[in-house]
C-alpha cells in the first residue's frame, strides 16, 4: 500500500560524486607526499652493508639522515656537520609526527659518526632511530 500520490515521478538514484572526488584528491596528495619522501631518500647514492636481520621499511614514511663515504651527514640534500646537527634534529622532534628516523650509512662509512648521529637522534627526543641495511641476497 503506497500513501505517495500516483502522479508523483519517481527519480531515479543519484550516485554521490563529492565523495569520489574527496577520495580522489585523497589519493592525490597520499601519492604526491610518498613520491617526495621516495625522493628525498634516494638524494645521497650510499651503498648499505648487508644484513642478514635487514627489515622492509614500514608504513609510515621515516625522515632519513645519509651518510657517505666521506662521512659526510645529508638530512634530505642539506648538508651538516656533527655540530650543526643537534639543532637539526631538535627542529625535526618538535614538528615530527613519529614517522621515525633512518640512518643510511654508506658500508665504508665511519661506524662512530652513523652511532653519534643515533645518540644525537635519541638526545633530541626521537624515540624511533635506526640505522638501515641492504637485506643480503
Amino acid at each position: 500500500m503506497s500513501f505517495a500520490a500516483e502522479s508523483r515521478q519517481r527519480g531515479a538514484p543519484v550516485l554521490p560524486l563529492a565523495a569520489m572526488v574527496d577520495m580522489l584528491f585523497l589519493l592525490l596528495i597520499f601519492f604526491l607526499y610518498q613520491s617526495a619522501q621516495r625522493e628525498q631518500q634516494l638524494e645521497v647514492p650510499v651503498d648499505l652493508p648487508p644484513a642478514q636481520s635487514a627489515q622492509s621499511p614500514s608504513a609510515a614514511p621515516p625522515l632519513f639522515i645519509t651518510i657517505d663515504e666521506q662521512n659526510r651527514i645529508f638530512l634530505g640534500s642539506r648538508q651538516y656537520t656533527l655540530d650543526s646537527l643537534p639543532g637539526a634534529l631538535q627542529a625535526l622532534a618538535s614538528t615530527s609526527t613519529g614517522e621515525g628516523l633512518v640512518i643510511r650509512g654508506d658500508s665504508v662509512a665511519d661506524l662512530g659518526v652513523a652511532v653519534r648521529v643515533l645518540d644525537m637522534a635519541r638526545a633530541a627526543g626521537i624515540k624511533n632511530a635506526r640505522l638501515a641495511a641492504a637485506k643480503k641476497p
